[in-house]
C-alpha cells in the first residue's frame, strides 16, 4: 500500500511538472544541458512538447500503480510500458 501512495504522489508531481512546463512554458524545470542550445523562436514548441513528455510519463505512473492495485499485474505492466514509449518518445522528438 505504501508503494501505490508513494508512486502516485511521484506521478503527480511529475504531471504537476509537465504541466507548468507545458501549460506556463517554464523551461527552467528542465535541466539546463537540455534546452541551451534551443533557439528562442522554438522554446514554445520545445517546452510544449517536453512538457507532454513528462505528463504523459506522470499519468503512466499514477495510472499504473492504479491499475496494479485495482485489477491485475498485467494491465498495470502495459501501462507502464506506454508510459515509457509515450513519454520518451516525445522527449526524443524534442531534441531532434
Amino acid at each position: 500500500m505504501f508503494d501505490l501512495l508513494l508512486n502516485v504522489l511521484l506521478g503527480s508531481i511529475i504531471c504537476i511538472l509537465g504541466l507548468l512546463i507545458w501549460l506556463k512554458q517554464k523551461i527552467t524545470l528542465i535541466h539546463k544541458y537540455h534546452y541551451k542550445n534551443v533557439k528562442e523562436k522554438d522554446k514554445k514548441a520545445y517546452t510544449r512538447l517536453m512538457g507532454i513528455a513528462m505528463f504523459l510519463m506522470g499519468l503512466g505512473c499514477v495510472f499504473k500503480w492504479c491499475y496494479k492495485f485495482l485489477y491485475s499485474i498485467t494491465i498495470g505492466s502495459a501501462l507502464f510500458l506506454f508510459r515509457i514509449s509515450s513519454g520518451d518518445g516525445f522527449s526524443i522528438l524534442c531534441t531532434v
